[in-house]
């Protein structure tokens, strides 16, 4: 084996691996699904985890190893792939929750989560577009003006999840009553979209907690490195929560829709 992929492996932590196994699953869920607008997201959530966790790795192990190589850049423009990733875990979340309660939410509510969506979506550009900046400039992974970006970043991601609990339980309060598959399959997907959430949003918040932390001591170092291997787990998360609803979203919701 020659030193590059023996350094390769070497650098591939309990994140990496989680990372790459739950992206590769999502990717042939993909293909056995109808690759709809649902399943779309994903795919391009689980191919942008794939590409970001192949640069970071490789830009880890030419570091430790001292290869040579010259991969500053490259971590810079990765942060196009991280992005990605973190912006299609909202989206999901965000048109999941909205094939519910679009037809509730008067137009102008609509409009304006909708401009809420894109104002979060730009910032969290200018953030990473920043973050990959310092990655070039500066030639680290890690520093703590990284964290203190990426902690806002985060945090932006929670508050637009709290704004799709709060059109959940709009959807779930307006048939609270009615004794209808649609009220069956709404309540349904509130109960398991709102858990999703709420255990992501956990995870979110106390993760630009630890990120925000300037000099972190080792115990905080190896929490947060926990916290990073849980975060991993969100894209086997999404898989199992467009497995068990997208089939309901599309029978009993809107089977008229081909967007699903």
């Amino acid at each position: 084996m020659s030193s590059f992929s023996q350094c390769w492996l070497n650098a591939n932590d309990g994140t990496a691996w989680v990372m790459l196994s739950s992206s590769i699953m999502m990717l042939y869920g993909f293909l056995l699904s109808n690759r709809k607008l649902m399943w779309k997201i994903l795919l391009f959530h689980s191919v942008s985890g794939i590409v970001a966790q192949l640069i970071q790795v490789t830009y880890l192990a030419n570091s430790n190893c001292k290869l040579g190589y010259s991969l500053d850049i490259l971590l810079g423009f990765n942060e196009v792939s991280w992005f990605i990733n973190e912006a299609t875990i909202v989206l999901y979340s965000f048109f999941k929750a909205e094939t519910v309660t679009y037809v509730i939410l008067p137009k102008t509510v609509n409009i304006i989560l909708r401009v809420l969506l894109g104002i979060y979506l730009f910032a969290c550009v200018a953030i990473r577009i920043y973050v990959g900046y310092i990655h070039a400039r500066d030639k680290v992974l890690w520093n703590n003006l990284i964290g203190a970006n990426l902690g806002i970043s985060y945090l932006a991601s929670a508050a637009i999840d709290v704004v799709v609990i709060a059109m959940l339980i709009v959807a779930a309060s307006k048939y609270v009553r009615a004794e209808n598959s649609r009220s069956s399959a709404i309540n349904i997907i509130f109960r398991s979209s709102v858990l999703r959430l709420i255990v992501m949003n956990v995870v979110q918040i106390t993760l630009a907690v630890v990120v925000l932390i300037p000099n972190p001591s080792p115990s905080l170092v190896t929490f947060r490195s926990v916290i990073w291997l849980i975060r991993g787990l969100f894209t086997m998360i999404l898989l199992f929560d467009i497995q068990s609803t997208h089939s309901l979203l599309v029978q009993k919701l809107y089977t008229s829709d081909n967007t699903v």
